[in-house]
């Protein structure tokens, strides 16, 4: 799939979907979140099993990827997501190629404190289902069957002077059946408004996953560190007009002001790992709050 077409599905997908974080904070009863994205990433050096820098690779891929939140009640919010992939790496086997979804993820985020605590603290099951693409950082595709994924979020506000802005901390295990290996993961987020409805975004990924074999394959042990900066800006409200009986003049519409769409603009890069690739690339995504 060209990258005209990825970027196609994301704004078609923006369009019937607003300035949130997801993280660790509950939606509201009836509210929702969908964020949609699109990221392109290379590499041509891997680290080795040393964590040096110095295996040659050929690596390319495309991700279309959309994210939903819904809130089920006030503290119990229904999570899913799934990707859309175009891949191509040279393994031993030769060039590998793939054009279609990656694993996908359903689950429910239970908030385990008062919406008015400082911190926010929720914990979120999810049913991991298989497809075709990537399942773990390097390891084959399609790899593994159903399994399921246990994460512990926190987050809180921040003000920095008269600054808003928020911090957002996650850990995860995932495991998989039909000999795929476990997954652990940590990420951690920063985000600070530096000016109104421009917002500024820093955050790390580490990834840490064991070895396994899988059809007669040996898949080794690999971890990451991914570093990533954007920038989400709120964009401009549409307003829509209605004609009144007999009035040629339009009258404007009441808008919902919690409704906004946002674009969020990034680049990334693995900055440390071992048997896994050094990840460079830029992605976009819209957040759109209903």
């Amino acid at each position: 799939m060209s990258i005209i077409k990825h970027i196609a599905c994301l704004f078609i997908f923006g369009l019937f979907a607003p300035n949130a974080f997801a993280g660790a904070w509950t939606q509201d009863k009836g509210k929702g979140l969908i964020i949609t994205g699109t990221s392109y990433n290379q590499a041509d050096l891997a680290f080795d099993s040393e964590s040096k820098l110095r295996t040659p690779v050929e690596f390319e891929k495309l991700d279309s990827t959309l994210y939903l939140e819904y809130g089920v009640t006030d503290i119990l919010t229904l999570v899913g997501n799934t990707t859309l992939q175009d891949v191509s790496f040279t393994s031993s086997q030769g060039p590998q190629f793939f054009r279609g979804f990656a694993t996908s993820k359903i689950g429910l985020r239970y908030g385990v404190n008062s919406k008015n605590s400082t911190w926010k603290l929720a914990v979120q099951p999810s049913l991991v289902i298989p497809a075709g693409g990537e399942a773990v950082p390097d390891g084959d595709l399609g790899l593994g069957g159903f399994g399921g994924e246990l994460r512990l979020l926190a987050g809180r506000a921040l003000r920095l002077g008269n600054r808003p802005g928020f911090f957002n901390a996650e850990a995860a295990y995932d495991f998989r059946s039909d000999g795929a290996p476990r997954q652990i993961t940590a990420d951690m987020t920063f985000g600070l408004e530096v000016f109104e409805h421009v917002l500024v975004i820093g955050q790390g990924f580490y990834r840490h996953t064991n070895d396994a074999i899988f059809e007669d394959d040996a898949i080794l042990a690999n971890e990451s560190l991914k570093l990533q900066a954007s920038v989400v800006v709120d964009l401009p409200k549409l307003r829509l007009k209605k004609k009144s009986a007999g009035d040629d003049a339009p009258d404007p519409v009441n808008i919902d002001p919690a409704r906004r769409t946002s674009l969020q603009l990034g680049v990334f890069q693995t900055v440390a790992g071992r048997n896994i690739v050094r990840e460079q690339g830029v992605m976009m995504t819209l957040w759109n709050k209903f």
